[in-house]
């Protein structure tokens, strides 16, 4: 898979200043079930203050634990489909 992602995030009249991701390079985390995680724009490894960008791999059937993020998360579903929460509402 090749792939760049653009992060460039204006919140709160605060910028972060725009940085270019390579898939392929970026810093991954596996839970050792099948579940990657490739870090594109969090706090942890990129310095954004309001978002988190991953580009996630999860196999058929996983879940992931009820919780309550401390910044902004945004999901696109490429391939497949999934189940979310927000405030005891389901959306498919």
């Amino acid at each position: 898979m090749r792939g760049f992602i653009i992060v460039g995030l204006s919140w709160m009249g605060t910028t972060v200043q725009a940085q270019v991701f390579n898939l392929e390079t970026a810093p991954t985390k596996t839970n050792g079930k099948g579940t990657f995680v490739r870090y594109l724009g969090t706090p942890e490894f990129q310095k954004t203050k309001s978002a988190f960008v991953a580009h996630v791999t999860f196999p058929p059937g996983a879940m992931v634990p009820e919780h309550r993020d401390f910044t902004e998360e945004f999901l696109y579903i490429i391939k497949g489909s999934g189940k979310i929460w927000i405030n005891d509402q389901e959306y498919e």
